[in-house]
């Protein structure tokens, strides 16, 4: 016997976090998500949130681990760019201020 279920699969989670800002150099900028203490690179962050006057602003969103990673950079003493660390990519299935 088999059994079919007609619910689709939501592989997504819905969480609290903050918009993290972190610069790689002089005016560039690199917008992660905070969640639970943890980093994340939205790859599909809508342009209203890539802003650098809205570090650490509350919000909510619904997201699914894409399984690569973005290498993060930042700042060097002489402002270029070099590597910091490394997160894992998400793709954003909804975001709204909390």
């Amino acid at each position: 016997m088999t059994f079919v279920s007609c619910e689709p699969a939501d592989h997504s989670v819905y969480k609290s976090g903050i918009i993290y800002i972190e610069a790689a150099t002089r005016g560039s900028y690199q917008y992660l998500i905070l969640i639970d203490e943890q980093r994340y690179w939205p790859e599909n962050l809508p342009q209203f949130y890539q802003d650098p006057n809205i570090q650490n602003r509350p919000i909510f969103v619904r997201y699914e681990l894409t399984g690569d990673t973005y290498d993060v950079y930042v700042p060097a003493p002489n402002d270029i760019p070099v590597f910091g660390y490394t997160v894992q990519k998400i793709r954003l299935v909804s975001i709204k201020d909390q």
